[in-house]
């Protein structure tokens, strides 16, 4: 099974965290580390540093390097529809539209056609009240728009 994208910043700070420890290390040199894991890991953050930074370039020199992500975005836009994107706090999802759509988003903001808005100490089904009642300010403000 694949590492997914939103797993990344877990297991990096995992790694982080047990770099200067001990067991790991002897994990290492004894040959029981899970080496694909390691290797998948490892391939999958460098793409997740490389990437952005390839986009950019491209970016700057006038190509777009669409994403399937932003070509959906960009298909609603066209047909009109307002972007109304509401994260828990701490939410991946986020992470995901910003490296997929970044330069789509910057405009379809200054258009006033694009909102994200971020709900405090909120998982991802609400449970807590006062981020339910966060979240319905929120949906009553984005509405109304």
């Amino acid at each position: 099974m694949g590492i997914r994208d939103f797993e990344l910043k877990h297991i990096s700070s995992n790694y982080k965290n047990k770099l200067f420890s001990l067991e790991p290390w002897k994990k290492l040199l004894s040959g029981r580390l899970d080496y694909r894991f390691l290797w998948r890991f490892l391939a999958k953050h460098a793409r997740a540093l490389v990437v952005p930074l390839i986009k950019k370039m491209a970016e700057k020199t006038g190509f777009e390097l669409a994403t399937p992500l932003s070509r959906e975005l960009r298909q609603a836009a066209q047909g009109g529809t307002v972007l109304k994107f509401v994260f828990a706090e701490g939410d991946d999802g986020v992470d995901a539209l910003h490296r997929n759509a970044q330069s789509l988003m910057g405009t379809l903001q200054s258009q006033n056609r694009l909102s994200v808005d971020f709900v405090p100490a909120a998982d991802h089904t609400f449970t807590t009240f006062s981020a339910r009642e966060k979240l319905l300010q929120i949906l009553d403000r984005r509405i109304a728009m």
